[in-house]
């Protein structure tokens, strides 16, 4: 197995009301990227400051220079303390922001944006890194998602900092093991999907569990959808979100997930047995370590259904839901 198969990754951004009713394009930068060699993968959002004059490109330099460092510098950048890694990761953003602004013949200021990402590697380690406005939020191993990262507005809620600020506050960490999936996001849809007490809505944690679970296609339709449901209850900044799903830990996210959620979303009948459940569970496990495929005689031993056509049925609802596929004699995830 290739490093860069464990991992998916979605993103969408989409320019809020106000923008538009301001003439403005959407100052939001949504990236993530893989490194084809270690299989690091990340997953950035960067919003450009509305009151300044370069935001959108701001954004854009920050974006794409954090995906650049993660993935191209990882294991450096993994093993400096909290204070290193800001530096290093602050002073190549800066020194390109600051190359730009002489370009433009502006100041720094004008190019302001935050900084948002995260990034895993395959053997399970991870690195978060926060500077203004937006969340960052992690689901476990078992299903179970949570902030791990909200900038805390001390002076007014439309207050934030930003990358091009000296000694600006930020928010780090890392670790090894237990991550599933995470969620990076602007700050346009941030009171719509978390509570005060630091978790997220039902909603937004099966956002989370999904992107292990759904294409990068799908999961834009999903976001597609779910940033007209925000603008409806009165969204009107832009919304960008980023994530990343680790497809090995799918199938405890899969036991973990609230069972109406998990039969709405992978077509299973009302009256689904624990016995069904288990197999499904052990589908996803064989197949996240098999993306070349398992023969369906394999399949078969691996769930004890005994013939091919009881495994199809076993599966059938992730099969309509396309979560996963037969091809040619194969499942595939």
């Amino acid at each position: 197995m290739k490093a860069g198969e464990f991992f998916r990754t979605s993103s969408y951004s989409e320019v809020g009301e106000s923008h538009i009713g301001w003439g403005k394009p959407c100052e939001d930068s949504v990236l993530t990227g893989q490194n084809p060699e270690t299989g690091v993968t990340a997953a950035v959002v960067s919003d450009g400051a509305g009151s300044y004059t370069f935001a959108k490109e701001g954004s854009s330099i920050t974006a794409k220079a954090a995906v650049e460092l993660l993935t191209g510098q990882f294991d450096e950048l993994y093993e400096l303390s909290n204070q290193e890694f800001a530096e290093t990761v602050l002073g190549c953003i800066r020194s390109l922001l600051e190359k730009r602004a002489e370009e433009l013949e502006c100041q720094l200021i004008d190019l302001s944006a935050t900084l948002v990402c995260a990034a895993v590697a395959p053997d399970g380690r991870y690195l978060y890194f926060h500077v203004g406005d937006g969340i960052i939020a992690a689901c476990d191993d078992k299903g179970v998602c949570r902030i791990i990262s909200q900038y805390y507005h001390e002076i007014a809620p439309n207050y934030t900092t930003f990358v091009t600020i000296p000694d600006t506050p930020y928010n780090y960490g890392r670790g090894k093991g237990g991550v599933a999936a995470f969620l990076v996001t602007s700050d346009g849809s941030e009171y719509l999907m978390t509570f005060e007490d630091g978790w997220l809505t039902a909603q937004a944690d099966l956002l989370v569990q999904m992107s292990i679970f759904f294409s990068p296609e799908r999961m834009e339709s999903e976001l597609r959808q779910l940033t007209t449901y925000y603008k409806g209850l009165g969204m009107y900044d832009d919304a960008s979100f980023a994530l990343i799903g680790d497809k090995r830990c799918a199938a405890g996210v899969f036991d973990g997930m609230d069972p109406d959620l998990r039969q709405m979303i992978f077509y299973l009948p009302e009256q689904t047995s624990a016995r069904t459940i288990r197999q499904m569970h052990d589908a996803f496990a064989v197949l996240a370590k098999h993306p070349e495929g398992v023969p369906e005689i394999q399949m078969m031993r691996e769930l004890h259904t005994h013939k091919k056509w009881n495994t199809f049925h076993k599966l059938a609802g992730l099969l309509t839901s396309e979560v996963i596929s037969l091809r040619e004699g194969k499942y595939y995830f």
